[in-house]
């Protein structure tokens, strides 16, 4: 690597590089193009500046190492965590549809065991079972109502946030 790249890869201009070493900026110049050697007062320096700039590259390609062996490690295991979430908003999903349906289904038993009590009581059958059926009914809703359908709807709504927040962070892990 020659001074000139050196230089800007240091991120200096000739004027500020010229300041550091104690030379005018038409010698770095000089230096530069090859029309003159470095003055034996700035090798030091030179030196110093140049050892930086390789320690600086080599700590980058270990930093560089160090990020890919971090990357190969945590892959795999937000690839699980979003594989479990995945499977935990399928799950949720289910749940709720069948929370829903069991709901609708307790909803229209309890219309018609509502039907049957207005009917004359020597009509309707056995008044225990309906009794029974009626109880049943009623506790099957509360399990499957409004209220439950809710708690798993914002169970669910968490699950698809960090679904999506994996998937991100995975993104961001292989590339």
């Amino acid at each position: 690597m020659n001074i000139n790249q050196i230089r800007k890869e240091m991120g200096f201009s000739q004027q500020e590089l010229a300041g550091w070493l104690g030379l005018s900026r038409t010698q770095v110049a000089d230096f530069e193009n090859g029309q003159r050697d470095l003055p034996h007062k700035t090798t030091g320096k030179w030196t110093r500046m140049k050892y930086c700039l390789d320690s600086t590259e080599e700590l980058d390609a270990e930093a560089a190492a160090i990020q890919q062996a971090h990357q190969q490690q945590v892959a795999p295991f937000v690839a699980k965590m979003a594989s479990s979430c995945h499977r935990n908003v399928y799950v949720l999903q289910q749940q709720l549809q069948a929370m829903q349906a069991e709901y609708a289904q307790c909803v229209q038993t309890l219309a018609f065991v509502a039907q049957l009590r207005k009917l004359p009581a020597d009509s309707r059958g056995n008044e225990i079972w309906i009794n029974q059926v009626e109880a049943r009914m009623q506790k099957n809703c509360w399990a499957c109502g409004p209220g439950k359908q809710a708690v798993v709807s914002l169970k669910l709504q968490a699950m698809v946030w960090m679904q999506a927040q994996l998937a991100s962070q995975y993104d961001s892990v292989n590339h």
